[in-house]
This record gives C-alpha cells, structure tokens and sequence, in this order.
C-alpha cells in the first residue's frame, strides 16, 4: 500500500512539473486582435506595439511620450496580429501601404491578454 501511494505521488509531481514545463496554468501577457477594412479580414497589415513612458506629472496629471517600437508583425490572412507583451500601456498602430491608417492605446494587465480590434473604413 505504500509503494502504492508512493508511486501514485511521484506521478502526481511529474505530471505537475510536465505542465508547468510546457507552460500550463499561465496566461499569456500582451495584446491580441484583429484588423478589418470595410468589414473583411485585411491581411499584411503592419502592426506595431509602441511603448508609452512616462514624461512628467504636471497638476496631478500624467503626460506621456510615444517610446520604442517594441513589437511589429503582420496581419494573417484572417487579419489577426498577436503580442507577448509585459504589463505597460502601448499604442498600437495599424499601418497599410506605408501609412499609418489608425491607432489605439491599450492597457496590458499581468497574466491578460488585451483585445485590439480595428475597423478601417475606404474614404
């Protein structure tokens, strides 16, 4: 019987320590979303995550300033753009032909993963 409880808490461990290896039980930390033009999935969009630092505080307000690019990756064919990112704000910019066509702020929360979705309308 103690063999028996022994080997069933060395597999317990195994299992647990298998999945915590392949990354189970963590949220991935960034920003996901999807870019549409007139309605339709729009692919190789030029996303970019731009980081926002804080500039200065003037009469309890917080001015910020654009930073680094810290991510950039094209849309798929289904128009969705994903990054791993850590807690912070960003902006993120839609460019299409070379110019930008939009942009966002998005807050990134630890273990979340935030939404940003984009609708481009044709002038």
């Amino acid at each position: 019987m103690k063999s028996r409880v022994l080997v069933l808490s060395v597999v317990l461990v195994l299992a647990l320590l298998a999945a915590e290896l392949a990354g189970c039980g963590h949220a991935e930390t960034g920003i996901q979303g999807t870019v549409k033009q007139d309605g339709k999935p729009l692919a190789q969009a030029e996303v970019r995550a731009v980081e926002l630092t804080r500039y200065e505080t003037v009469t309890n307000m917080s001015v910020f300033q654009k930073g680094d690019v810290l991510a950039k990756e094209f849309t798929d064919d289904k128009g969705t753009f994903s990054f791993s990112l850590d807690k912070g704000s960003y902006v993120v910019e839609v460019w299409i032909g070379g110019a930008k066509a939009t942009d966002r702020l998005v807050e990134v929360e630890p273990g979340k993963v935030s939404k940003a979705d984009f609708e481009i309308e044709t002038p």
